[in-house]
């Protein structure tokens, strides 16, 4: 069953990093037009305004801010990352950005508190749900909401929704912790208005404790004396170093390396690499780059004589590590050279005591870091109710999207089934 409906019980009412300097993305600001957004409002000592990717960057200080101080962590809305991915996807799927801010005076603006990415659905369509920033290389989708006014800040931006967007019946946030803070703030969203929240693909992923939290890795004695044999076997065909790589100038090479080994396997063959397409391109090494400035990102590399021959992109924030993205040269699969980069990167990440746990960002399902990691997150993708709805229930929302999923799953089925016969 792809969705279920959530019946909240009653929880107790919600109590109520640096700044990155210097904005280089303003130099590739998308030529489109900017959609049509309405003027700030002022409501109850908050100011609440919807903000195009156009204009975005103005408020890339006080979003880092934010960041460091959000109810949950997403690394993927972080600016550095979020802003340089929205610049480079089709203009018709970037989103708008609805800001909450502290007031501070007359007409100015204070703290921000919630940063909320929006795709609103076309009028007329016979879609009636706004989505949460979704993007194909982004794994959480938890919108960023100051610790101490999350329940305020959420509050506003769906009456921002429901004001400017009354046809609009819920919100759906993607790949949501089950576990995490965000969700239970929905959840109890739903209880004020006497509703449910439905939940569409829950599923888990493999995730990996750090420091003090404690790890454990899931290999069984045999697994783990093959896998020796096999670095044994590697070391005899020249000198096997590794490298965790962080500085500027590190990142922007190996982030090249990178993309070159991945793109020589099977991503670049079916056309899924980041060299495959020029603004998935750009979008990598800007975020990198822009990463790298804030410490926020290692380029781990096992390497052959000086050669990587498996690479993976270790994102970080808020004492949470994110596995990004892997590679490896298939050339040598016999050694499994991406699981003996993952072996020796998990050890390196269960020691650190500054992290409370790793993300796999891996599908459900994931052979190699399944197999290696074996405890999980619980996500879902998350639909709320909103104010609005003209006519159009959350109820019947929510079954019209269930029916859109299985349609998709069924179309995606058949693809890869046509995909594998003509590879034979």
């Amino acid at each position: 069953m792809i969705a279920r409906f959530w019946t909240a019980k009653s929880e107790p009412a919600f109590s109520s990093v640096a700044a990155f300097t210097g904005q280089p993305w303003a130099q590739h600001a998308p030529s489109a037009r900017a959609p049509q957004v309405a003027p700030p409002r002022r409501v109850r000592g908050y100011t609440v305004e919807a903000v195009g990717v156009d204009r975005i960057s103005e408020f890339v200080e006080a979003w880092a801010d934010l960041h460091g101080r959000a109810l949950e962590p997403n690394v993927f809305l972080d600016p550095a990352f979020a802003v340089a991915a929205c610049q480079h996807l089709p203009a018709t799927r970037r989103p708008i950005f609805i800001l909450v801010h502290e007031e501070r005076g007359e007409r100015q603006r204070g703290r921000l508190i919630g940063v909320t990415p929006l795709t609103l659905p076309k009028r007329n369509f016979g879609d009636s749900i706004a989505r949460g920033f979704e993007h194909k290389f982004a794994s959480l989708g938890t919108p960023l909401y100051d610790h101490h006014h999350a329940a305020h800040a959420l509050e506003l931006t769906l009456e921002w929704l429901a004001q400017e967007r009354p046809d609009v019946a819920g919100l759906m946030f993607s790949d949501v912790p089950k576990a995490g803070p965000v969700f239970s703030l929905l959840r109890r969203h739903a209880t004020r208005l006497s509703r449910t929240i439905a939940l569409f693909d829950e599923r888990e992923r493999a995730m990996l404790p750090s420091g003090a939290a404690g790890g454990a890795l899931g290999l069984t004695p045999k697994q783990r004396k093959e896998l020796r044999r096999q670095r044994r076997r590697l070391s005899e065909l020249g000198a096997l170093t590794y490298r965790s790589l962080r500085q500027p100038a590190e990142i922007r090479e190996a982030a090249e390396l990178f993309m070159a080994l991945e793109d020589g396997g099977w991503k670049g063959a079916r056309g899924t690499s980041l060299l495959a397409e020029p603004s998935v391109t750009t979008f990598a090494r800007t975020m990198t780059r822009l990463m790298a400035r804030k410490s926020q990102i290692s380029i781990e590399s096992l390497e052959l004589d000086g050669k990587p021959i498996a690479m993976g992109v270790v994102l970080e924030c808020n004492h949470r590590a994110y596995f990004w993205k892997t590679a490896y040269d298939e050339a040598y699969a016999d050694y499994s050279p991406g699981v003996q980069l993952a072996l020796e990167l998990s050890e390196r990440l269960m020691a650190r005591d500054d992290l409370v746990l790793t993300d796999s960002c891996a599908l459900a399902g994931h052979a190699m870091i399944e197999r290696l990691w074996p405890q999980r997150i619980a996500v879902a993708d998350v639909f709320i109710p909103a104010r609005g709805g003209d006519g159009v229930s959350f109820e019947s929302a929510g079954r019209r999207e269930q029916a859109r999923r299985a349609l998709r799953a069924v179309a995606k089925k058949a693809f890869l089934a046509a995909t594998r016969r003509r590879a034979v």
